[in-house]
């Protein structure tokens, strides 16, 4: 008969993810549902720029798998994401001085790029903001009761 074997410690992988506050839960949450609906939008593409249908369904198609590579690391509390975000809503502002529509839906996109250009900016200034510019420096991040205490 063998002697009982020592019992072994349960080991778990290291977690390199910083716990996500409310905000960026938030920011997340909808910068995702921004992505479902820049999806449909591109599904009901039409040309109306010259530009081919395909030439436009692509390049939105790339655009938006870069953004939610880009809002998945924001939400991981990478500070390259929350720069490469903080350039995307500059953009995203910029755009709102093009009048050009490619979808079946003309004045649901200038709705929609209206209210993303908005949200855009308050994503912008929160992502500014000392406490929040705090979670992403550090390399642990912050506690939501710290970056709520300021």
């Amino acid at each position: 008969m063998q002697p009982p074997l020592p019992e072994v410690p349960k080991v778990s992988a290291p977690s390199t993810a910083k716990p996500a506050f409310l905000g960026l839960n938030i920011v997340a949450a909808v910068e995702s549902l921004s992505i479902l609906i820049s999806c449909f939008l591109v599904i009901f593409a039409k040309s109306s720029t010259g530009i081919p249908v395909w030439v436009t369904q692509i390049t939105t198609g790339v655009m938006i798998l870069i953004y939610a590579v880009v809002v998945y690391y924001l939400w991981r509390g990478y500070n390259w994401a929350r720069w490469t975000m903080f350039a995307l809503c500059v953009i995203s502002i910029l755009s709102l001085f093009s009048n050009t529509t490619t979808s079946q839906f003309p004045e649901f996109e200038r709705i929609y790029n209206i209210a993303g250009g908005i949200w855009a900016f308050g994503v912008g200034i929160w992502l500014l903001l000392p406490n929040v510019a705090r979670h992403f420096k550090s390399p642990s991040g912050n506690t939501p009761s710290e970056i709520n205490a300021g």
